[in-house]
């Protein structure tokens, strides 16, 4: 009798089932409340890979914006970066992608602003996935200032990125690569002050590379070459030497020197381009064979961008081309 009043009195002291229900349904409500808003605060989350799957997302003029940076095509990635704005005027990446496309430009002020919006949107999300980018728009800081010999404010924002680095040993840190950060890495400022004093970077930066570009559809090929030789002087740790290199090389070809383009093009690989400029550089090498009357390895550069790179914007400009080269192989072979 004993046994069954304890039980009963166990039964007793438990909610009714309706309650019980209640409180499962009341538990699951701010358990799916609290995701939501978590997800909310995340700028790289479920919900947001699922938007990034849209024709039209941000994300997707984000990408274009990248790609047309790597091309250096610099006013159709401004463009690109402002569509992913308009659909989400705090989307992160394209007030990065603006940065560059800015530093670009020259346009430093500018630039600067893209990359604080960037930093303000990314300390927001509160995310350990943003990380990297706020070690990336703290960098670019630094270098923007450093154009501008404002040595301070580069120093602060070096030093800020240093710290929250992700990865100390990546190229990104390479002192060998860039002499500054060596100084950096030891804060040691004073050497950092009067190396920035002592070291004239071009006054317009990243924009004498625009010039170049335009310089060389005007066929002004000592003007392009003798630019591109001061900028990588004194920007050696521009993340497009590979793209100056192989500006200097459509220049060399243009000019006639073979040997020089040849020189360039190894430089340009040596920069480990991105695999969107591999096209350029096999195409580039058809160019340079043609020139110097070496039909077959023409002929072998044109037909692997053919065959390998379907997609290479300039596809049909090498079919055109490699016509030509198959035409003109056929005339120089001898008939009895």
């Amino acid at each position: 009798m004993q046994q069954k009043s304890s039980d009963d009195s166990r039964l007793a002291s438990r909610p009714p089932l309706f309650a019980r229900i209640l409180g499962f349904i009341i538990i699951f409500a701010l358990l799916i409340f609290g995701l939501t808003d978590y997800f909310k605060k995340s700028g790289n989350n479920f919900f947001t890979r699922l938007s990034q799957k849209d024709k039209a997302s941000p994300f997707k003029y984000h990408q274009q914006a990248r790609s047309l940076i790597d091309k250096g095509r610099f006013e159709q990635s401004e463009e690109a970066a402002k569509k992913a704005l308009s659909l989400d005027p705090d989307f992160y990446r394209a007030y990065m992608d603006l940065g560059q496309v800015y530093i670009a430009y020259g346009e430093y002020i500018r630039a600067e602003q893209a990359y604080k919006k960037a930093l303000e949107l990314l300390k927001q999300a509160h995310s350990g996935h943003h990380k990297y980018n706020i070690e990336v728009a703290y960098y670019n800081l630094g270098y923007i200032y450093e154009l501008e010999k404002q040595i301070d404010k580069s120093w602060e924002n070096y030093r800020k990125a240093y710290e929250i680095r992700v990865d100390s040993k990546s190229e990104f840190w390479d002192e060998k690569k860039y002499k500054i950060l060596k100084y950096v890495k030891e804060n040691d400022k004073d050497k950092f002050s009067e190396y920035i004093l002592n070291t004239t970077a071009l006054p317009d930066g990243f924009f004498r590379r625009k010039e170049a570009i335009q310089k060389n559809l005007y066929k002004r090929d000592d003007l392009v070459i003798k630019d591109c030789k001061e900028y990588l002087e004194h920007n050696p740790a521009t993340f497009y030497a590979y793209n100056i290199y192989g500006i200097m090389a459509t220049a060399f070809i243009s000019k006639g020197d073979t040997d020089k383009a040849l020189e360039a093009l190894e430089k340009v690989k040596e920069c480990n381009p991105p695999d969107s400029y591999i096209p350029w550089i096999k195409y580039s090498y058809a160019h340079i064979y043609y020139r110097n009357d070496d039909m077959e390895k023409a002929v072998f550069y044109a037909e692997d961008v053919l065959n390998n790179h379907p997609d290479y914007e300039r596809i049909e400009h090498v079919r055109t081309f490699y016509n030509l080269l198959k035409s003109r192989q056929k005339e120089s072979v001898p008939t009895d």
